[in-house]
């Protein structure tokens, strides 16, 4: 089933480089907190290399990933990761 509105989003703009590749994650829920899971390698991200996780709502990271990225996003939030 496709989402409506999606739920997770990468850019690769021009290159393979993982330093231009963003992957983007979207709670669109104003009720409730939403699981959302990334597989890292599945989105062009090598899987061992470090990935840093940026919370852009709330202007704060979330760490140092690698491989998957698993997250609760709080109503109406978004994270991306590069």
């Amino acid at each position: 089933m496709r989402e409506r509105l999606p739920r997770r989003w990468v850019l690769a703009p021009g290159s393979r480089s993982c330093a231009e590749r963003v992957a983007g994650l979207f709670n669109w829920s104003y009720e409730r907190d939403e699981p959302i899971d990334l597989d890292l390698a599945a989105c062009g991200f090598p899987g061992d290399q470090p990935v840093l996780v940026f919370d852009f709502w709330a202007r704060q990271l979330l760490g140092v990933h690698r491989g998957r990225v698993s997250a609760l996003l709080p109503p109406a939030a978004a994270a991306s990761c590069s």
